[in-house]
C-alpha cells in the first residue's frame, strides 16, 4: 500500500507575550522619560530664573525706599541755619570814678583854665595812675596849637615841650610811663615816651623840633 502522507498541522501563529512587548516597550519608554526629566529641568531653571529676577527687583526697590527714607529722616532731622543776626560785641566801658577820683580830675581841668587852656578832652586823664596827663586848647585862641599837661597824682608837674603842638594826642598809658603822638608837616606821626622817674618827668625819645611839630600856616 502506498504511504499516506500525514498532512502536517499548521503552526500556531507565534503569540506576542507580555515579555516581548515590555522589550518593544522599553525603548520607547527610555527615551520618552530623558524628555520629561529634561522639561522638568527646564521648568525648574526657569522657575529659578524668575524667582531670581524678582528678588533682585525687590532689593532694588527697598533700597531706593531704604536711601529715600534715610535721606527724608536726615533732612529732618537737620535743623535750618540760624538767620539771626551776630551778637554786636559788648563796649567795654571805663569804671566809674570814685569821689575822691572826680576831684582830682576837677583839680587838673582847674590847673589847666589858670593857665589860660581847657582840655579838649577828659578821657585821657586817669586819676587812678602815677603818671596822668591832659591835653588842652588855649582859650583865647591867640596862641594855637596844643600841649599836653603831665600830672603826679594830684600835683602838676609841667608840660611836654615849651611850645605848643599843631596836633598831638595820648597813643598808649602805663602808670609811670606815658606815650604821645605828634603828627609832623611830613604827615608822619612821631611817637614820645614821657616816664616818672620818682624826681622829675623825663622824655624816653626825642621830642620833634617846634618847626616839625607846628609849622607856618
Amino acid at each position: 500500500m502506498p504511504e499516506t502522507a500525514t498532512p502536517e498541522r499548521p503552526r500556531p501563529p507565534a503569540r506576542r507575550g507580555p515579555a516581548n512587548a515590555r522589550a518593544r516597550r522599553r525603548p520607547r519608554r527610555g527615551s520618552g522619560g530623558s524628555g520629561v526629566v529634561l522639561r522638568r529641568v527646564l521648568a525648574a531653571l526657569g522657575a529659578l530664573l524668575v524667582l531670581g529676577v524678582g528678588i533682585a527687583v525687590a532689593l532694588l526697590v527697598t533700597g531706593s525706599s531704604s536711601d529715600d527714607g534715610a535721606a527724608a529722616v536726615a533732612s529732618r532731622a537737620t535743623p535750618a541755619p540760624s538767620q539771626t543776626a551776630a551778637p554786636t560785641p559788648a563796649r567795654r566801658h571805663a569804671p566809674r570814678l570814685t569821689h575822691a577820683q572826680r576831684q582830682s580830675r576837677a583839680a587838673a581841668i582847674q590847673q589847666l583854665r589858670l593857665q589860660g587852656f581847657t582840655p579838649i578832652s577828659t578821657a585821657a586823664y586817669r586819676p587812678r595812675q602815677t603818671l596822668r596827663v591832659l591835653i588842652g586848647r588855649a582859650r583865647d585862641k591867640t596862641r594855637p596849637g596844643l600841649r599836653a599837661f603831665f600830672f603826679v597824682r594830684e600835683a602838676y608837674i609841667g608840660t611836654d615841650a615849651s611850645e605848643a603842638s599843631r596836633n598831638v594826642r595820648v597813643v598808649l598809658q602805663r602808670d609811670s610811663t606815658i606815650t604821645l603822638g605828634y603828627k609832623l608837616a611830613s604827615g608822619l606821626t612821631s611817637r614820645v615816651r614821657f616816664t616818672w622817674d620818682g624826681s622829675r618827668l623825663q622824655p624816653l625819645d626825642a621830642i620833634p623840633p617846634p618847626a616839625a611839630r607846628m609849622p607856618p600856616s
